[in-house]
């Protein structure tokens, strides 16, 4: 399956469509619908009988199925392969929540193991300009042990630690092109950083360049292009 037929897929469940025959939704959020369809191993048995049912277990599993959609609603077209991943792991979560896949077996935590690093991630991100964001913080939201944590992130590219300070420094080029009226120091600290200094040094080993040098350049890009 392409991935704009699989981004089509969690649109429509996203957006009401209505759980019905062989390569519709796999979910329907608002309703809590599952279909459990999505590409599996056929050594499944009894997949193919499954009907929609009303989705039980919304707060263990629920937060890790949403987060898992907007993943794929917003992945990348050259990345198929990490959609492939998501469909995956969402079906897996329902099939957990049917009592078709034991929690403890390897896919079931597999699947709970990528919704969780999904739903960290995002929580990451809601939370970037908090100074409580720590591993502590965003574990307790996921109600497991900031050693669990940890392990989630280390099968992704980058540490909690990066991924924190790549979304910080992502949100302070944001602001430094789009709110020129705002201060360097206030851009530091609505990015999360705990002081300027620590912004600059931070910045400049990522960028290379320093905010204010950054900011400039934009300037200049958008006066050329004017």
């Amino acid at each position: 399956m392409a991935i704009s037929a699989l981004r089509q897929v969690a649109r429509l469940a996203l957006a009401d469509a209505p759980a019905g025959s062989q390569g519709g939704p796999v979910l329907n959020w608002s309703t809590a619908e599952v279909e459990p369809k999505a590409e599996l191993s056929a050594s499944i048995a009894g997949l193919d009988d499954l009907v929609a049912k009303a989705f039980g277990d919304h707060a263990l599993l629920g937060p890790l199925l949403e987060s898992c959609f907007a993943d794929l609603t917003e992945a990348d077209d050259s990345d198929p392969a990490t959609a492939r991943a998501m469909v995956q792991a969402v079906t897996q979560l329902a099939l957990i929540e049917r009592g078709i896949l034991r929690p403890r077996s390897r896919a079931a935590q597999h699947a709970l193991r990528a919704g969780r690093l999904s739903l960290a991630r995002r929580l990451i991100a809601r939370h970037i300009a908090e100074a409580q964001l720590s591993p502590n913080f965003v574990a307790n939201l996921l109600k497991i042990s900031v050693r669990h944590l940890h392990v989630l992130f280390e099968a992704a590219p980058l540490s909690f630690a990066q991924a924190v300070t790549a979304l910080r420094i992502a949100r302070s080029r944001q602001l430094l092109r789009e709110a020129p009226a705002m201060m360097i120091a206030e851009i530091a600290l609505a990015s999360g950083f705990d002081s300027i200094a620590t912004y600059y040094r931070v910045f400049r080993a990522h960028q290379g360049i320093t905010p204010g040098e950054f900011r400039d350049a934009m300037m200049r890009e958008c006066h050329v292009g004017a």
